[in-house]
Formats: C-alpha cells, sequence, structure tokens
C-alpha cells in the first residue's frame, strides 16, 4: 500500500494518499506540540489535558487481491488537525476473520514520540456471537465485553464492562478501584448486528445524562468501497485526563463493535 508521510518525524505507517483526500478537512498539520503541564497521569497522557476534541481516522485495509482483512490503524488528531497518537490492533488474521467484532482485541496508542503510552486488552467474546447465531443469546455473559485499559503499559487505570441487560447494551467505565465512573446505553439489542447513531453518557447511578456519543453518516465511497462515519463524544469540560483516557478506550470498544470500514471518529471533550 503507498503511504504518504504526514510530517517528517512520523512514527507509525500513515493512511495512502486517496484516503487522506477522502477526508478532506482532516489533513494533518504535524505533530501536536507536548504540553509543558503537570498532570497527575501516565507519561504521553498530557495531550488529553489540553484539548476539548479527538478525532480518530480509522484504516482497515484490505488488499484488493487477497480476502482477508489487515489488522485496524487509527490516528489520532486535535481540532487543530495536529497528531497526537497513533493506535494499531494487534490481532491474528485467523482471528480477524472468524471472530470479526467479538476478536479478542490488543490496541496500543502510540504518542508521537514513539512510546506505548496506553493498551487496551479485550479477551475473545461472543457478542456477534457464537459466529453470528447469537439471536437468543442476549443475557449469555460470555457474550458480555471487558475491556482492560493500562497507562503505562503494566498499570491498569481502569475497565469497561457490558453489564447484563436483556434489551438493550448497557457499558460500565471503572477506575482502578473498579469504582463506577460512568455508563454508556447502548443500542437495542436485535439480531446480531447493533446500529445506532447515539449513545447515551450517564452518571454511575444511570440517573442523569453527562453526554453522548453520536454517529453520523459523512459519505459513502464506491470506488473504495467503504462507508465514512464520524463519532461525536460530548462531555464537560473539568474532565480529569484518566477520565478521558477512558472514555477514549470506550469508543474505542465502540468502534470495534460497529462495522470494519475507514470511518471518521470525533471526540469532543467540552
Amino acid at each position: 500500500m503507498n503511504t504518504v508521510a504526514i510530517y517528517k518525524d512520523a512514527i507509525t505507517e500513515q493512511p495512502d494518499d486517496l484516503l487522506y483526500e477522502m477526508y478532506g478537512r482532516f489533513s494533518i498539520k504535524g505533530p501536536m506540540p507536548y504540553p509543558n503541564v503537570k498532570v497527575d497521569c501516565a507519561v504521553g497522557l498530557e495531550y488529553l489535558s489540553q484539548v476539548n476534541e479527538v478525532i480518530i481516522l480509522h484504516e482497515s485495509d484490505r488488499d484488493k487481491d487477497q480476502m482477508y482483512e489487515g489488522p485496524s490503524k487509527f490516528i489520532l488528531i486535535n481540532n487543530n488537525n495536529e497528531q497526537m497518537y497513533t493506535a494499531k490492533e494487534e490481532c491474528s488474521t485467523w482471528k480477524r476473520e472468524l471472530c470479526y467484532s467479538s476478536r479478542p482485541m490488543r490496541l496500543k496508542i502510540i504518542s508521537n514520540s514513539g512510546h506505548e503510552v496506553m493498551v487496551l486488552n479485550r479477551p475473545l467474546r461472543g457478542s456477534d456471537c457464537c459466529c453470528n447465531f447469537c439471536t437468543f443469546c442476549f443475557c449469555c455473559t460470555c457474550c458480555f465485553q471487558n475491556v482492560e485499559v493500562m497507562a503505562p503499559i503494566g498499570k491498569v487505570i481502569g475497565y469497561i464492562q457490558e453489564e447484563k441487560q436483556c434489551r438493550k447494551e448497557k457499558f460500565i467505565i471503572k477506575n482502578a478501584a473498579e469504582d463506577i465512573m460512568f455508563t454508556i446505553m447502548g443500542p437495542r439489542k436485535s439480531f446480531c448486528f447493533n446500529y445506532e447513531n447515539e449513545l447515551n453518557i450517564l452518571t454511575a447511578n444511570s440517573q442523569i445524562q453527562v453526554g453522548t456519543i453520536k454517529k453520523d453518516f459523512v459519505r459513502e465511497m464506491h470506488e473504495l468501497n467503504i462507508n465514512i462515519h464520524k463519532i461525536q463524544l460530548k462531555f464537560a469540560v473539568d474532565v480529569d485526563v484518566n477520565s478521558k483516557a477512558l472514555l477514549l478506550a470506550a469508543t474505542f470498544l465502540m468502534v470495534f463493535l460497529t462495522v470494519f470500514c475507514a470511518k471518521v471518529y470525533i471526540i469532543s471533550l467540552s
């Protein structure tokens, strides 16, 4: 695949020219300057303290001559189109093809300097379940999602867990002490594939809505056989850095539970 260097010190592979032409206004200017602030967080997460919006560019690579899909790759930029992080999935080909969105996930988020800032680990689950025959297993706990979030590697800062619900998806965001920070109400459970334009972020007791994760259809690219979407996460401006990191991890989980084509996801913490 042809690649394009967005700036001189780019660390990881970048999407090809067609993807950047497709995204249009998301042309990357360069790396985001390292913030000179003192924040109680893992090294590299300081970028999150300076932004109220994160845009995720998602490239899912499928070679025209091959029948299988490559690992998902992401670029995270701020609202000034400056690169904050890159992220790349680690998963074998057969697991991607056989397990699809229920596949085990290990996603590394990497800073512009090449350091691994955060790691998301999800074991094999059957949400699309049991290889797409899950219509009647909505309450089966083996199908529930459970993501461990580490920052830095080796230090757990929280979890994203799916709670037992027979009618709607419900995700719990917990800190390292397993105290519930937020809940995310997802789509109604239906015939294996769940699509919803808006997810509600609620307080720990699920009584007050404090934000949303909203997905909008942007454009369809027939020549590339892809659709472009964006997901916008709105939240209060005073969210601490570790909570922002957990919300970012939760957004990646939502990405893996939906369609696997090139998309644009916008996370706005404001």
